[in-house]
């Protein structure tokens, strides 16, 4: 039985019945069977998962839009969940990502996700990936979204925005600059809503510190004994970078310290601290550097900071990097002294209902 389009649930309906909604990957028609079976409120169709079962091969763009159109046509007709497929990088340019949006809808599918890599493109856990230009991005964005037909297509961003008001969600965005404004315009037309620039950041990365001049002091990880003056250090971190305070702060510095994520700079008390999240294999990034007002142009953070992106280096990490307010120069200035580059410029985007 081949399921229609008409007899797919919607995605409104799924968003509306699980949260958060999860994705599993089908690679075949027997998985998607299996999937919907087990419960599941949708489905997507990755390429990794398609090239290595249906033909034998690794996701090194060896296969293109036949061979994705195929592999979706024989899966859509085991399964009515909605599904998302991988559209690898639309296929080419503009014109290639024309055609593939235009097929994909025609046997409808209501949700593709587009890659911004060079071609030849490669999986995403793979190394050596490189990116197109942010206007290229934005040009294929563009092309996708003006040539949607479908219904459910169109009404995607919309039934998205309800899922989350209905979650209570407060949906916000974060990439690039300008391909993110283009996404933040769509999507705040389409769901009815109102977008607001939160924050500009620059993402730095390094991957060889320059040490800075010597200061008085030593870094140490922080335990239990610091949990009071961290929680202080936190509550006033969240003020200096405009954003709600931690509900209880003295657990999440609690939480911290058990996983030795955070480290302070003490001379000989506690007057920086920096931290560390987002750990993958190659990477890792810092976070939650800040220095009272009273401690500050001493070259505390400066050392911190240098101090705890060698820690990481020597624990195996190939690159360290870290974002910047744009609305703070003197911290991207301190940065690159001690050994950061520049990476990419990026905007945070945040969305109510109109008034």
């Amino acid at each position: 039985m081949q399921h229609i389009s008409s007899e797919r649930i919607s995605w409104k309906k799924a968003l509306v019945r699980e949260t958060p909604l999860l994705l599993p990957v089908a690679h075949d028609a027997l998985s998607a069977r299996i999937i919907e079976q087990a419960g599941f409120g949708a489905v997507q169709i990755g390429g990794f998962a398609v090239e290595g079962s249906r033909h034998g091969v690794p996701d090194i763009d060896l296969t293109h839009f036949a061979e994705r159109y195929a592999a979706v046509k024989d899966i859509m007709g085991a399964t009515s969940l909605p599904i998302m497929v991988d559209a690898d990088d639309g296929y080419g340019d503009v014109k290639n990502v024309t055609y593939t949006v235009r097929g994909f809808e025609g046997l409808g599918i209501q949700a593709l996700f587009l890659e911004d890599q060079q071609a030849p493109k490669e999986c995403g856990h793979m190394d050596g990936k490189k990116v197109v230009p942010p206007e290229e991005m934005v040009g294929k964005l563009k092309s996708a979204d003006q040539l949607e037909t479908n219904r459910g297509s169109t009404q995607a961003a919309r039934c998205l925005a309800e899922a989350l008001a209905v979650d209570g969600g407060s949906p916000a965005i974060v990439g690039v600059v300008s391909t993110i404004e283009t996404i933040a315009s769509h999507y705040a037309e389409k769901a009815g809503v109102q977008r607001r620039l939160c924050r500009r950041y620059r993402a730095h990365a390094s991957n060889a510190v320059v040490q800075p001049p010597p200061v008085s002091g030593t870094m140490r990880c922080c335990g239990e004994t610091d949990c009071q003056s961290l929680s202080e250090f936190i509550r006033h971190y969240m003020v200096a970078i405009d954003e709600p305070p931690v509900p209880d702060a003295i657990a999440f510095a609690s939480e911290l310290i058990a996983n030795r994520r955070i480290y302070i700079w003490c001379d000989p008390d506690p007057v920086a601290m920096a931290g560390w999240a987002g750990p993958t294999p190659n990477g890792i990034r810092i976070n939650s550097v800040y220095t009272p007002p009273q401690f500050r142009n001493r070259g505390y953070a400066s050392n911190l900071v240098a101090q705890l992106t060698q820690k990481l280096l020597d624990d195996g990490r190939r690159s360290v990097f870290l974002f910047t307010d744009q609305r703070n120069p003197s911290a991207e200035r301190i940065y690159e002294r001690i050994g950061y580059r520049r990476v990419s410029a990026g905007e945070h985007w945040t969305f109510k209902a109109k008034v």
